[in-house]
């Protein structure tokens, strides 16, 4: 199974860095092809095989994370929004 997601350059959203440091990531450049963020192959794995996570947008996805993974706790889609 080949699952074509985007790279770096080609992500919206937030990574930890090694100091446990959340940090947002903004797409540079447009995915070619049938590429997916990792998040909305999930998102589709997950539908396929039963389960509704019921995510439409990125944002949705970091509001879930900062709701339920300690090391992202309060970092909210708003919060990241705000920070340089």
């Amino acid at each position: 199974v080949f699952l074509p997601c985007t790279l770096w350059g080609e992500k919206t959203g937030t990574i930890t860095n090694l100091e446990d440091r959340v940090q947002r990531v903004g797409r540079k450049v447009a995915p070619e092809g049938t590429a997916m963020d990792d998040w909305r192959i999930a998102t589709e794995l997950a539908y396929r095989l039963g389960v509704d996570f019921d995510f439409a947008t990125v944002d949705e996805v970091a509001d879930e994370v900062a709701r339920v993974a300690p090391a992202q706790l309060g970092a909210t889609a708003p919060l990241l929004r705000r920070a340089r």
